[in-house]
C-alpha cells in the first residue's frame, strides 16, 4: 500500500529474523508432530492398554509443570539461543529413547519428561526471542507468524508420518 506521496512503504527489518526464527520453530513443530503422531503407537505396542498409554502420556505435562517451576532457578536470564539448542538436544533425546533403549514403562517415562522438557524449551525460546528482536507494538504480528508456521508443521507432519 502507498503512502501519501506515492512511496511504498519499506520492509521492517524484524521481518528477516522472524521468518528464520519461524522456519526453525516450523521444522522443530514439524519433528513434535511426527513424535507426536508415532509415539502412541509405539507405546501401546508395548503396555497393551489405552489406559496406561493414557497415563504416560498425560506424564509430559505433568513433568513440564514442574520444570516450569524449577527452570527459572537454573536459566533465571537465559537467551533464546540457549533454548533453542536445549530445544534441539531434548528433541532428539526421545526418538533416540525410543529406538536405543528397550521399551519399557520406566523409558517411557524417561521419554515424557524428555518430551516435556522439550515443549517447555520450545515455548521459552519463542518468549526470549520475541522480547529480544520484536518490538511490543509487533507482538502480536510475531506470536501469529510462529503459530501459523507452527500449524502448517503440525498439519504436514501427520500427513507425512503415514508414508
Amino acid at each position: 500500500m502507498q503512502d501519501a506521496f506515492g512511496r511504498y512503504p519499506q520492509a521492517k527489518k524484524i521481518i528477516t529474523p522472524m521468518i528464520i526464527y519461524g522456519v526453525i520453530y516450523f521444522f522443530l513443530a514439524f519433528g513434535d508432530s511426527l513424535i507426536s503422531y508415532i509415539s502412541p503407537i509405539i507405546i501401546e505396542e508395548h503396555v497393551n492398554s489405552a489406559l496406561i498409554l493414557g497415563l504416560i502420556l498425560s506424564t509430559s505435562s505433568v513433568f513440564g509443570i514442574f520444570f516450569d517451576f524449577f527452570s527459572t532457578r537454573f536459566w533465571p536470564n537465559a537467551k533464546y539461543n540457549l533454548f533453542l539448542k536445549l530445544t534441539f538436544i531434548t528433541t532428539i533425546a526421545l526418538p533416540i529413547l525410543f529406538l536405543v533403549f528397550p521399551k519399557s514403562i520406566p523409558m517411557f517415562l524417561v521419554g515424557m519428561a524428555a518430551w516435556g522438557a522439550y515443549y517447555e524449551f520450545r515455548g521459552f525460546a519463542s518468549y526470549s526471542f520475541i522480547q529480544k528482536h520484536v518490538s511490543k507494538e509487533e507482538h502480536t504480528t510475531s506470536w501469529a507468524t510462529i503459530n501459523a508456521f507452527s500449524a502448517i508443521a503440525y498439519l504436514v507432519g501427520p500427513l507425512l508420518a503415514v508414508f
